[in-house]
């Protein structure tokens, strides 16, 4: 990856596409999990640490997905 905030598709997991860009200003490379909306996640140098946090942000899903129907719901 030879530039900073582009997003380069690296392929796909569990049905999402995903994509890595280096945030310059934070300092720290993010995943953006792509379905039919985006997840962003951080993600580091130990690939069993990157993977734990990609299934723990797909099983987050329903329930942040429950949660922002109901936010929805009161506007």
């Amino acid at each position: 990856m030879k530039t900073v905030n582009v997003l380069v598709t690296v392929g796909e997991y569990a049905g999402f596409k995903m994509a890595v860009s280096f945030d310059s200003f934070n300092h720290k490379f993010v995943m953006n999990l792509k379905g039919q909306i985006s997840h962003k996640l951080e993600i580091g140098s130990d690939p069993f640490g990157n993977i734990a946090c990609i299934n723990h942000a797909l099983e987050s899903m329903p329930s942040r997905h429950k949660r922002f129907i109901k936010i929805l719901l009161q506007k």
